[in-house]
């Protein structure tokens, strides 16, 4: 019970703002304007505001996250790849900084940094949800063209 709730509370609302961050970072490399990063569903509980950045955690924060991000001129198709690649890469940077470690917590934190990798890089458009995946093939394609 207490890995689970490790797990729930803990591991995975950190790897996701980590992926989340992932997409931050490429934004602001991008000269976005406004970035916008969520983590959890429901009431905001924190919203905080630090230059072009504004972090929201809301009362379900163990229920994924997203980002936004704007710039006045708008992303070229290669940077909207580069940016929707980043949130996947940075999982996969933390798996291979974190897969050698011996401890249970951490062993599990890696697996799901990894996990989360392979699953955002699938290519899906379900119902107006694009993953990270489709939103690289997309923009690479539109780059290309």
């Amino acid at each position: 019970m207490v890995n689970i709730l490790l797990f729930v509370l803990i591991i995975g609302p950190i790897s996701i703002l980590l992926h989340e961050l992932g997409h931050c970072f490429a934004a602001f490399l991008c000269k976005a304007d406004d970035i916008e990063l969520t983590i959890g569903r429901g009431r905001s509980l924190v919203s905080v505001k630090k230059g072009k950045l504004r972090v929201n955690i809301k009362q379900y924060f163990f229920l994924g996250g997203y980002s936004n991000y704007q710039k006045m001129d708008s992303f070229h198709p290669t940077e909207m790849a580069v940016i929707s690649f980043a949130g996947p890469f940075f999982n996969l940077l933390i798996f291979f900084s974190t897969c050698s470690v011996e401890h249970p917590a951490i062993q599990l934190g890696s697996l799901f940094n990894l996990w989360l990798c392979i699953i955002n890089l699938i290519p899906f458009n379900i119902a107006m949800q694009q993953s990270d995946g489709y939103k690289v093939i997309v923009n690479f394609w539109n780059s290309v063209r």
